[in-house]
């Protein structure tokens, strides 16, 4: 931090933009870090003194979230994401190529020039495009190791850049509309540079097209995706379109308003012909939206939508397209129910709360609202941070106005009159379309009292009493129940606490009453889920099924089976409280009940898909590590009791491990279970426990010292067989310099140097680069 800069103006302008008071201190220290990029020492000083709250709650809280840096930053802050899908499927290496590339010193994550900073996140939400990494703003996914110089570059010239600014004037006489989705994971894989694309082609050949903003329809294995409805009815998609495709597909469609730019438009046509045929500018995929029997036919036919109703086809902050679809039509109609006739709707739709647990819903709010003659409050809890879980954020980024009525509905049957929306930091685009939607409600007379409170990166905080901790501006550690949070929430007073999807299902509910809800889904398992379908997938994406759903109809049917035509070895269902199923189980219907019984939970909806590649000792490891750092510490067997399991699990990934330690491994697993504070603790060991459940030959093996799918970089080494050609492609790619190039001869890797990074084995044109177990070479 510059010494010449007078601190005592900035902290008081932050001060009088943010608050004074305990509540306010994770807000106030989000806007110290972005003012100064980390938190200094006499910012900090300056904020106890002005604000009256004492260094040690500031230290406390600034300590415990893992978002707060206290040593300077540079200027760009990368953030590789380490969720479950991105570590499938090489998270850890890229992270060091990040390093390796920016000479990133051992022990230090900024480079020398104070330029970028990098670091690990648990999950960007965006787990279809994985591995994903984002910087500043700039999403960007999938990316390999050797697209690193490129990715740098072009966040680079993106600096100051941003959209071209224009607006997509509604022409006379429209003759179609272009439908595009810009959240997250679209943006990621490029969605704006092809909506600008489109802008400028309107433009300059004044088509008749009207261009709508929408939704994400959670086909993300397709996207960008781009639809065009013309007037006449007739309706098309094109997926993964490239800005390139842009003039091709328009042109397919439109014709130029003008004579000038149509002859234009012909010689551009046939100039692409001739000079533009090769990969890059090839025609993207078409298919008619009526067809089943194209690739994403059944991804689309076999689910249900009601969370994800209209999907892809409404703008996300246009409340009038919102109103003209039933929105807020609920919230209406509730209004003049009494709460009573409101939450026996809610009973009767049989919906459990779609966070984890499982808990009716209804009992919750009749709980609430037996207090609403004192101050009450709601809370949607949007902390997403379980690791390959995408579905609140493309919820709230596609589907904002659908959550606030939800929130509206329930705090009506409750009365209550304050609520909050608690959002991770990691989604950006979802907290500006949620504060966006709240100020476009307030202007056309929905007075919805909700407040926006962001996170600071605490897994924990997922928790509901570690949530409302959070809020009061406390470190995120979860409280003792009983009381509950609906009796003894926040502030000591009665909380009603759902997460996004729980609230989203609201109005359909209301709409279309309790007994439509329940007919679907299984007997004690009602309605509709959403799932995010990621990892070793052909189709991944957001999707929505009823209850009792099979997970091979998910994987086979909806996803089209595993990448790469290879087998499937397991599925991990709900995330770091859920557990690992092998292939044999893969007609399990998916519900709370037999999940349950299957040693996992749903949780919040991750469904990780793994092949026979993936080493099943290392995704439990993961999720140990993964929860072990996450755990708040605050009671014996969360803080010490995963920390042991880790080190047996760190054990048996390195071959160090032997039999007795997985005895161990099993009595603290159960140790852990029983005797933590919080649900999430207890449920830590279920990945580890599940894995040794179905897959305990693999622990044997690593007991052993072998990986057979060759994971554990510890237990393996490369190879280059007879068949290298001497392409020096390998030797090209090694960042660390441990092939020889030696064109037209065999090549060799210095085991001593080599880094296990995978770069050669990848870019290897003949497939000569194998993984041997170390004790076989």
């Amino acid at each position: 931090m510059d010494k010449n800069i007078d601190i005592q103006p900035v902290i008081e302008d932050i001060i009088a933009r943010t608050g004074h008071e305990q509540k306010d201190i994770i807000a106030l220290l989000h806007a110290v870090e972005d003012e100064f990029n980390y938190l200094p020492e006499d910012a900090l000083k300056c904020l106890c003194r002005l604000t009256g709250i004492s260094p040690s709650k500031v230290m406390g809280v600034a300590t415990f979230y893992s978002q707060f840096r206290f040593k300077p930053a540079g200027k760009h802050m990368i953030k590789v994401c380490t969720g479950t899908a991105c570590h499938v499927k090489g998270a850890l290496s890229l992270f060091e190529g990040f390093r390796n590339h920016l000479d990133i010193p051992e022990g230090e994550d900024t480079d020398s020039d104070m330029l970028f900073t990098v670091e690990k996140v648990a999950c960007l939400g965006c787990c279809m495009i994985a591995p994903a990494v984002q910087i500043g703003e700039l999403t960007y996914g999938p990316v390999k190791r050797s697209t690193i110089p490129l990715i740098l570059i072009d966040y680079l010239n993106s600096i100051g850049m941003g959209k071209s600014g224009k607006s997509s004037q509604e022409p006379e006489s429209i003759k179609g509309t272009l439908m595009i989705c810009l959240c997250s994971s679209c943006m990621a894989v490029c969605a704006d540079e092809v909506y600008n694309a489109v802008l400028e082609e309107i433009e300059s050949f004044d088509l008749p097209i009207k261009v709508k903003t929408v939704g994400c329809s959670g086909v993300s294995f397709q996207c960008p995706l781009v639809e065009i409805e013309m007037d006449d009815g007739r309706s098309f998609r094109y997926g993964l379109v490239k800005p390139s495709d842009v003039p091709f597909i328009l042109g397919k469609h439109f014709r130029p308003k003008k004579i000038l730019p149509r002859i234009n438009k012909a010689v551009y046509n046939l100039l692409d012909k001739f000079y533009s045929l090769n990969e890059e500018s090839a025609v993207p995929t078409r298919y008619i939206t009526d067809v089943r029997d194209d690739r994403t036919g059944d991804y689309l036919c076999c689910q249900r939508q009601l969370a994800t109703e209209r999907s892809g086809r409404m703008s996300p902050l246009d409340i009038d397209e919102y109103i003209e679809n039933r929105g807020f039509h609920a919230f209406e109609i509730c209004k003049s129910l009494k709460p009573d006739e409101i939450i026996s709707t809610i009973e009767k739709s049989g919906l459990r709360g779609r966070g984890g647990a499982g808990y009716e819903t209804a009992r919750k709010w009749r709980i609430v609202s037996g207090f609403s003659d004192s101050q009450s409050y709601i809370i949607c809890n949007g902390d997403e941070g379980d690791p390959g879980a995408f579905m609140d954020r493309m919820l709230l980024e596609s589907f904002p106005f659908r959550v606030i009525e939800g929130m509206a509905i329930a705090a009506l049957a409750c009365g209550i009159n304050k609520g909050f929306i608690f959002l991770r930091s990691e989604y950006p685009l979802a907290i500006s379309r949620v504060r966006k939607a709240l100020e476009i409600c307030r202007k056309r007379g929905y007075e919805f009292n909700l407040d926006i409170v962001i996170s600071a990166g605490a897994f924990v905080c997922g928790e509901e009493t570690a949530l409302i901790r959070s809020i009061e501006g406390h470190r995120g550690e979860p409280k003792a129940r009983p009381p509950y949070p609906s009796e003894n929430g926040l502030w000591g007073k009665p909380t009603l606490v759902n997460n996004v999807e729980t609230f989203t299902l609201v109005p359909w509910i209301i709409l279309n009453g309790g007994d439509a809800f329940s007919g679907l889904g299984t007997e004690k398992s009602h309605g509709t889920k959403t799932f995010a379908l990621a990892g070793k997938i052909n189709n991944g994406g957001l999707i929505e099924v009823e209850m009792g759903t099979s997970l091979k109809e998910i994987i086979f049917r909806i996803g089209d089976g595993i990448e790469g035509n290879k087998s499937l070895k397991a599925v991990q269902v709900g995330g770091p409280s859920g557990g690992c199923l092998p292939a044999s189980l893969i007609e399990t219907p998916v519900d709370y009940e037999n999940l349950k019984e299957l040693g996992t939970i749903m949780g919040s909806g991750g469904l990780i898909v793994l092949d026979e590649e993936d080493c099943m000792v290392d995704v439990a490891r993961y999720f140990m590590s993964f929860t072990q750092d996450e755990a708040c510490g605050k009671c014996t067997f969360g803080r010490v009791g995963t920390k042991r399991m880790l080190e047996i699990m760190d054990k048996l990934v390195e071959g160090l491990a032997k039999p007795e330690d997985l005895e161990m491994l099993e009595y603290l697993a159960d140790q852990v279970k029983k005797s933590s504070l919080c649900g999430l603790c207890r449920s830590a060991p279920n990945p580890v426990v599940s894995a040794l459940k179905y897959f305990r030959t693999e622990f044997d093996d690593h007991v052993m010292g072998r990986c057979t799918a060759k994971k554990c970089i510890a237990l393996i080494e490369y190879h280059i067989t007879d068949d290298c050609i001497g392409c020096t492609k390998c030797a090209q790619r090694c960042p660390v310099d441990a092939i020889e190039s030696m064109a037209y001869e065999k090549h060799i890797i210095d085991i001593e140097l080599c880094v296990k990074c995978d770069s050669c084995r990848q870019i290897c044109p003949s497939s000569a680069i194998i993984k041997k177990d170390r004790d076989n070479l």
